[in-house]
Parts: C-alpha cells; sequence; structure tokens
C-alpha cells in the first residue's frame, strides 16, 4: 500500500488521474487484493499514511509480464535502475559493459527520475 500511497501523492501533485500495473505473482497478488479490499471498505488505506487513493482509478491491474510488452519493459528498466545506479565500478564483462552504456543512453535520452524511497 505504501506505493499506491506515493503514486496517489504524486497524482495530486500532477493534478492527475492514474491506473497502477503490476506482475502478477500469486503469493504478492492476494495480499494486494486484501490490502485494497481493506482500503475500499475504510475508504483510506490501512498503514503508512493512511491516505485516500482518490486519484487512482479502480483497482491494481495484474497480469503475467510475458502476457504485456508494457510490463516487460517496466522490468527490464527496474532492473537496469537497480543494478546501474549504484554501481561505482565499470563492469569488466562485455555484455554488462553493454547493458549499463544502454541504462545511460535512457537515462540521457529523457526525463528519468530515479526515486529512492527508505
Amino acid at each position: 500500500m505504501l506505493i499506491l500511497e506515493r503514486f496517489a501523492a504524486y497524482l495530486d501533485k500532477v493534478n492527475d488521474l492514474g491506473l497502477v500495473f503490476g506482475d502478477y505473482e500469486a503469493d504478492e497478488v492476494t495480499s494486494a487484493v486484501v490490502d485494497f479490499s481493506e482500503y475500499k471498505s475504510q475508504g483510506k488505506t490501512p498503514m503508512y499514511y493512511g491516505r485516500p487513493l482518490g486519484r487512482l482509478l479502480d483497482t491494481v491491474y495484474f497480469t503475467q509480464s510475458h502476457h504485456s510488452r508494457f510490463l516487460q519493459v517496466a522490468d527490464l528498466l527496474i532492473y537496469l535502475a537497480g543494478r546501474y545506479e549504484n554501481q561505482n565500478s565499470v563492469p569488466d564483462r562485455w555484455h554488462e559493459q553493454a547493458a549499463k552504456a544502454a541504462w545511460e543512453k535512457i537515462k540521457a535520452s529523457g526525463n528519468v527520475n530515479i526515486q529512492r524511497w527508505p
């Protein structure tokens, strides 16, 4: 729920609406559905800031990433960010160098914001 609270806070800040999509992992989906059900009955999130999620439309949509190119790209970007954002050394393997170079091109190509949460 914390991630949904953060998404809702961002949507409040930019005055927009949003949908959330997630990679289908059976054990995580079950708890997410329970949490979201509790949110719907209480009108606010059950933990952390206990805030409404009004700018998030509907529910979290889950699908297996191999069925969605959108989720595959999101998985790749998260992997690259996690792998190379906090690495100070230059990789020595050619494929690691190529992946890090691709990540640097992605960051340089647009408005990429790495959000670090506790």
